[in-house]
């Protein structure tokens, strides 16, 4: 595993890993939930939205990815980094999501 986030109830874990794929965890039963795998290189960065409905995810493939977890579905893919995107963090109201990459350029979403 390359990054880790925790939902707000702690019931949850997501993960993003070398092998590109952000995989959802229930910490209670301790079972793999959901396999997102659209991502083309290592999932540097991972984070639940305040909300927890959502996650967004930061590759090695200069992307930002956007996840609806009861759908199972890729709701956007970001782009305009120009290196690997290294840190994904939704704002406190969940409404923007800011993204940073390799070289230090930092969006706002």
């Amino acid at each position: 595993m390359t990054s880790i986030d925790f939902n707000s109830d702690n019931n949850f874990l997501v993960s993003g890993s070398s092998d590109g794929i952000v995989r959802l965890w229930d910490l209670q039963t301790k079972n793999l939930l959901i396999v997102f795998n659209q991502h083309q290189g290592i999932v540097w960065s991972v984070a639940f939205s305040p909300s927890g409905s959502h996650i967004a995810s930061g590759s090695e493939d200069q992307t930002v990815r956007l996840w609806e977890i009861e759908t199972q579905t890729l709701v956007n893919t970001l782009i305009g980094h120009t290196n690997r995107v290294w840190e994904v963090l939704f704002n406190f109201g969940g409404s923007q999501i800011i993204s940073a990459d390799w070289d230090g350029a930092v969006y706002g979403i």
